[in-house]
């Protein structure tokens, strides 16, 4: 039986993502997967994996805005921006207040000039950087920008500051964290980091792998959403059967809904079932860009 869906996992802390993607693989027997973006292993949350038909339209969440909830620590700085690093006491005096740390994380808010850590898992010459950086061996990095759409503080307890973040494909939190480190004058690192949120799926929503060792076979497949569920987004169309048939095939065909300008869309028969994302001129063409494979 093909399996093809997404599955809102709870990656643990201590596991890689690629670790957790190959158990979750073999509780589904083997299916064809891959995850929407990589977690750290010392970060837990929310790893959406898709199976099948789904991986097709998986770079809409490898693309898509990123929410976390992080715990930094202040007067510290760590050579890998987190508890796994080696640790320097880099502050004695005062600490920041509440309000201090609030009002410079303000000044990250938008697009922000962010260059990647050496403890990450870019690749130079085919070489992750963070095997570089085991090695003790640290080159230069471009500049990425990024976007910060939502950073809020909630509260200090001493050394340590939680807050919520709402950031873009390519934000390294690691390095946001040392950043504002920096701007307040008293460096910081990441104690706890949790993704709560993937393009629109939620933390709430997931399951743990313990969780789906409990269940049968049967049973874990309840858990999978179906393919279009990444797609919620773009707008949805409706095609007549012989639209539909030959949008299967891959062929070009008008549409009657009203459209300003070039849109994706979500394309279904009229049994409801989805066929895969297209592109609609706004001559009212529909062009087939990604389809489910024909039943």
């Amino acid at each position: 039986m093909s399996i093809n869906g997404v599955l809102l996992l709870k990656k643990p802390i201590g596991l890689s993502s690629n670790k957790a993607l190959q158990v979750v693989r073999t509780l589904f027997d083997g299916a064809k997967a891959g995850h929407t973006g990589t977690l750290d292993p010392q970060a837990e949350g929310l790893l959406p994996v898709c199976f099948g038909e789904a991986t097709k339209f998986s770079q809409f969440l490898i693309n898509s805005n990123k929410g976390y909830s992080v715990t930094m620590r202040l007067g510290w700085t760590s050579s890998s921006g987190d508890s796994e690093g080696k640790l320097t006491r880099e502050h004695l005096g005062v600490l920041p207040k509440r309000d201090d740390v609030a009002r410079v994380t303000q000044k990250f808010s938008g697009e922000v000039a962010q260059t990647p850590p050496m403890h990450s898992a870019i690749k130079n010459r085919g070489r992750r950087l963070y095997k570089l950086a085991r090695e003790g061996i640290c080159i230069p990095r471009s500049v990425r920008l990024i976007k910060i759409h939502e950073l809020s503080v909630d509260h200090l307890n001493g050394e340590f500051v939680s807050f919520k973040v709402v950031c873009s494909k390519g934000t390294y939190i690691r390095t946001l964290v040392e950043d504002i480190g920096v701007d307040l004058g008293c460096g910081a690192y990441v104690t706890k980091l949790q993704r709560t949120e993937v393009g629109g799926f939620h933390l709430e929503d997931a399951v743990s792998i313990s969780f789906l060792q409990s269940l049968s076979k049967f049973e874990r497949l309840s858990y999978l959403g179906t393919p279009d569920t990444l797609l919620k987004n773009f707008p949805k169309v409706v095609f007549d059967q012989a639209a539909s048939n030959k949008i299967k095939n891959g062929q070009k065909t008008p549409v009657e809904d009203a459209f300003s300008e070039s849109t994706i869309i979500r394309a279904y028969g009229n049994d409801g079932v989805f066929l895969g994302l297209g592109e609609i001129s706004r001559e009212g063409l529909f062009t087939p860009k990604r389809l489910m494979a024909k039943a």
